[in-house]
This record gives C-alpha cells, structure tokens and sequence, in this order.
C-alpha cells in the first residue's frame, strides 16, 4: 500500500464517530425516538472519540512508515510482533476504534434507556477517561516514532 493510501485508510477511522450520528456506518448505534433517529453521541463523546482516534491514526502512520524507510526501527508491541505487515496495522486500529465507539455508544444507550440509572454514568464516563488516555498514550507513540526513526 502506498503511504497516501495507509493515511487515508487511518483517518477514515477518524470519521466513525461522525458518520456513526447519522447513522451511516453504524446504524444500531442511533436511537429511533418519534420520526428522527438521534445520536446516543454527546458532542463531548464525539469529540472525545475524535482526538483519540487521531491520536491512533497518528500512531498507526508513523508505526507504518517507520517499518518502511529503511530506519532500522521495529514495532515494539508484543501483540504485533516487530514487523506488521499493512494489514495488521490497519486492523489492530481498527479494533481500538470500535472499542473506542462501542463504549462510547453503551454508555450513551445505557443513559438514554434510563436517564436517572448510575450504569450509563458509570460506563460512559469509564469510556471517556479510558478513550482520553488511549489518545494521548497513541499521540505520544506517534511523535516518539517519528522523532527516532524519521518520517
């Protein structure tokens, strides 16, 4: 796969939490209410999601392009082992990207069904700290990447 392929496909992830309000890509994930569908997405959750599936796309592009410039460099995780091939990489985001939304959308859900509950408190605000981390830990490994092995 070309570098301009890889990219696209990793910031396509990006755009899940977007297309998922217009029930799009993810369809079970809007709540039928009258004749309008709605989001179970605060615009606090898709941001959220948003940042933190930049912050993967990031990690996942330069993990890419650091395994092909010729660097040296290899992957570090144990769950990839040190040389992905384009495939793994895309999956392995695309795994954490629907953990990222699934969580998200079961606390919406949970909060939606019963607004004074403490579950849908409890999972969507599990959800935001955990996507918050995830974000910022992926944003981190992206810039470490780039910094010892070149983009």
């Amino acid at each position: 796969m070309t570098k301009a392929a890889v990219l696209t496909v990793l910031l396509t992830l990006g755009a899940i939490p977007v297309a998922a309000e217009e029930g799009v890509l993810i369809p079970a994930i809007t709540v039928v209410r009258g004749d309008a569908p709605r989001s179970v997405f605060s615009n606090m959750d898709k941001y959220i999601v948003t940042v933190s599936m930049v912050g993967q796309g990031m990690d996942g592009f330069s993990t890419w392009r650091a395994l092909n410039n010729g660097s040296g460099c290899y992957e570090s995780n144990p769950m990839l082992g040190d040389n992905p091939s384009t495939k793994q990489l895309i999956a392995y985001d695309a795994i954490h990207a629907g953990m990222m939304v699934g969580t998200m959308a079961l606390g919406g859900l949970l909060e939606r069904r019963n607004p004074d509950g403490k579950a849908g408190k409890i999972v969507k605000g599990f959800s935001r700290g955990l996507n918050m981390v995830w974000g910022v830990r992926a944003a981190r490994a992206g810039v470490r990447n780039v910094r010892k092995c070149g983009l």
